[in-house]
């Protein structure tokens, strides 16, 4: 009997994504499985074509596109023991950095059939999933704030644009935290982390875990240009924040308080405060490269 994939692809996540989705298609079916292709053209139907296709008895599943198709594969998925593979095709791709999936189609696929099974720990923020983080404050209004056709253009750079307007147009108001254990902090950004990487290649939580039932959280107390700039080249240099500018902590739950503030999950606008996150243990099983000696991804190791 053929085995059943369901690849769920948005082609017009990062340039040539029709060539690559394609391609994936042709190799997941000369490998002798019965491709089930979904080609998502508006917001919101790449989690409908996962919630259709959590019973019908899909061998595996593959999101090919950048975070926000991932992530709306998620929401319409879990909970579920169906593995779910990521293709990287978008602008960033933080999981498959996190991860180390390759952005080669062919090698990505070949991860995607042969890798291991993994139950992971994902976030729930105010109804939505998310796998990677969750934050509120200047980054999350950037993200609002983000031009979806310079995005398409320029990658990145249009999150650089947004962000030096957010910086300088956006609402700067307090941001209230409240902890599982009572504790409350205030501080005009915060990010909690369930993976080590942040925008791409920054490493901003690196004792952060898929795996570990908790996040990590930073509370950013000051906003000024000196403490951004200071705090940016300390983790292109692979620091940690200055202790002076961030409180760090974990945590399995967290409310988040403030008036008008905007939310992002997984890169993509999701509201505005306030924002209860919880851990949502095992709702997720992620297919992940294997390591020498079946151990866990070396990018999910504690450093």
């Amino acid at each position: 009997m053929t085995k059943r994939i369901k690849l769920i692809a948005n082609p017009v996540a990062g340039r040539g994504a029709r060539e690559k989705i394609e391609t994936a298609r042709k190799y997941l079916s000369n490998a002798g499985f019965e491709v089930d292709l979904t080609i998502t053209g508006a917001r919101g139907e790449a989690e409908k074509a996962a919630a259709l296709a959590r019973s019908e008895g899909y061998e595996r599943i593959l999101a090919a596109g950048g975070d926000g198709t991932l992530n709306e594969v998620v929401n319409g998925l879990v909970p579920s023991s169906t593995p779910l593979g990521f293709l990287p095709l978008g602008t960033t791709n933080v999981l498959a950095l996190e991860l180390g999936i390759p952005f080669d189609v062919e090698k990505a696929c070949h991860i995607f059939l042969h890798g291991e099974v993994r139950p992971v720990h994902i976030g729930g923020a105010n109804g939505r999933r998310f796998i990677l983080m969750a934050s509120a404050g200047v980054d999350a209004e950037a993200v609002y704030r983000v031009s979806l056709i310079l995005k398409r253009w320029t990658g990145k750079l249009a999150y650089v644009v947004s962000g030096l307007q957010a910086m300088t147009q956006g609402r700067q108001g307090l941001i209230r935290v409240v902890l599982d254990n009572g504790q409350e902090m205030e501080g005009h950004t915060v990010i909690v982390s369930n993976g080590k990487l942040y925008g791409g290649k920054f490493p901003i939580a690196p004792e952060a875990d898929l795996e570990e039932d908790a996040f990590d959280i930073c509370v950013f107390k000051n906003l000024g240009w000196r403490s951004l700039i200071k705090n940016l080249i300390r983790v292109i240099q692979g620091k940690d924040f200055s202790a002076s500018d961030v409180i760090r902590l974990k945590t399995t739950s967290v409310i988040v308080r403030g008036d008008n503030i905007p939310v992002q999950i997984d890169g993509d606008y999701c509201g505005k405060l306030p924002m209860t996150i919880r851990s949502c243990p095992n709702e997720l099983h992620l297919i992940m490269p294997v390591v020498k000696g079946g151990d866990t991804p070396a990018s999910l190791k504690r450093q």
